[in-house]
């Protein structure tokens, strides 16, 4: 069913139809391949960065194989503590530029996708970066297949995944996708769906991480990642349907076209009324924020136990687990409990959402004992909704046919966010490592309370009267 929609000189538009076909709830769509995708992730994660580290101390340090097994030792004596030091200081220092190079080009690509996608379709979006990561991992197979390849000869690995859009495209169209085929009351669970079937894969690829690389080692263990990079490929290519049931033709042209950031800005730029433009910038301010946050934690957790409670990556991945599963029992638990049993609204559950996320991490900054990390990340069951909260807030805040370039400006936040937000926590933890390591977690929960007092500010304007999109009359036809 489409909509027509009448703007304040009366003029009338059109929304873009969707496929009738595409409106069941329980129908799966992007659900398969985004658990194989996130499995494939997850199963080179952690052994990534482990052969980073090796590479920095075998090559480009140029220390013998006993020195460089130091860092695998349960028995940090002072030595393999200075080494571990130096070798990750050199470490960070590449990741921080992969961030940089997976971040701005995908932010610059998703700065005007949400409007082309609203001619050319979400699929494009989601199948492109499959074949992107698909050639990076395939990349990666050649450089642990090559032992005197230095720490950064890693960067050409990088390379398509980035041009091809990332995993930010690759978000940014499942979402799209998912938004464009369920009502607006059922859009909080179903996009909580798809996350929480991405956390699935997450777990059982951290459950397997270890074990096949104990198994067969790097060569193979990447190996077998790319495979499923390609599966995802061709089942998402041939099988995900197009929910845009008169997408335009793709063409070069089509690709470079200026007038995509035009539209953009104007959406961005649109006048709307006070209220709602309030909840929209509290809302995208608050999305910011967070992925900030999310990214900036998200090798700190290995850091911080290998520093604090040696921990090799066979015990980090039991905690990684653990900490997937409850995260997978809250994105389930959470929607369906909270909002469908007790009719909780977004803005409330977002307000949880982020009360868990201080408690997490107020937590780890004062963990002492290998427990009380476990105890921490209990209390992180909620917190990770909080992205998909603002995303079905936003969705329903905007007339439906801006949707696609809203989403386009959080999907360049979230582009963003991993470069800046390493330089940030990585400076905070290595510049407090010997005082107080647990300081980047107090900063952290620091920004999430900046997040619950914008939240609670956007849940009060949303219930102080109904509203409807600014400037819009929604007639069905």
């Amino acid at each position: 069913m489409s909509a027509l929609l009448i703007n304040y000189d009366g003029s009338v538009s059109e929304s873009t139809p969707l496929l009738e076909s595409n409106k069941r709830f329980f129908k799966l769509t992007a659900e398969v391949p985004y658990t194989l995708f996130l499995f494939s992730f997850a199963l080179t994660g952690n052994v990534q960065y482990s052969l980073l580290l090796q590479r920095t101390c075998k090559v480009d340090l140029n220390y013998t194989d006993i020195k460089c097994d130091l860092l695998y030792s349960q028995n940090k004596t002072d030595e393999a503590k200075e080494l571990e030091c130096e070798v990750e200081a050199k470490t960070t220092i590449l990741i921080m530029t992969l961030s940089v190079i997976c971040g701005i080009i995908p932010a610059l690509i998703s700065v005007f996708l949400g409007s082309w996608s609203d001619r050319h379709g979400r699929k494009p979006l989601i199948v492109w970066p499959l074949f992107g990561q698909f050639l990076t991992a395939v990349l990666s197979v050649v450089y642990c297949a090559v032992p005197t390849l230095g720490l950064w000869s890693f960067l050409y690995c990088a390379i398509p995944n980035a041009v091809l859009g990332g995993c930010t495209t690759w978000t940014l169209g499942n979402n799209l996708l998912i938004t464009d085929i369920t009502k607006e009351n059922e859009r909080s669970l179903r996009l909580a769906i798809l996350q929480g079937s991405g956390y699935v894969g997450l777990l059982l690829g951290n459950l397997a991480a270890t074990y096949m690389y104990d198994a067969v080692g790097y060569v193979y263990t990447f190996a077998i990642s790319a495979a499923l990079y390609g599966v995802c490929y061709v089942y998402t290519f041939f099988l995900v349907e197009e929910t845009l049931a008169t997408p335009q033709e793709i063409t070069l042209k089509g690709l470079v076209d200026l007038g995509l950031l035009k539209e953009m800005k104007e959406v961005w730029c649109k006048e709307r009324s006070r209220r709602i433009a309030y909840i929209l910038i509290l809302l995208i301010l608050t999305y910011a924020i967070t992925m900030v946050n999310f990214s900036g934690l998200n090798n700190i957790d290995y850091l911080f136990t290998r520093q604090k409670f040696q921990w090799l990556l066979k015990e980090y991945s039991i905690f990684s687990t653990v900490y997937i599963v409850i995260i997978i029992t809250g994105m389930f638990f959470g929607m369906t409990m909270f909002q469908k049993c007790c009719n909780l609204s977004d803005g409330a559950l977002l307000i949880m959402a982020y009360l868990s996320s201080i408690a997490e991490n107020v937590g780890k900054s004062l963990a002492v004992k290998p427990w009380q990390m476990y105890l921490a990340a209990s209390m992180s069951m909620l917190g990770y909704l909080s992205p998909t909260i603002i995303r079905s807030q936003v969705s329903k805040v905007v007339p439906k046919e801006e949707i696609g370039r809203i989403y386009s400006l959080l999907s360049c936040l979230e582009s963003v966010s991993p470069v800046v937000a390493p330089v940030v926590f990585n400076f905070i933890y290595f510049h407090t490592l010997v005082w107080f390591p647990g300081a980047v977690y107090a900063t952290a929960a620091g920004l999430f309370w900046v997040c619950l007092v914008f939240a609670i500010t956007a849940e009060i304007l949303i219930r102080k009267k109904p509203y409807v999109p600014s400037g819009y009359t929604i007639i069905e036809k």
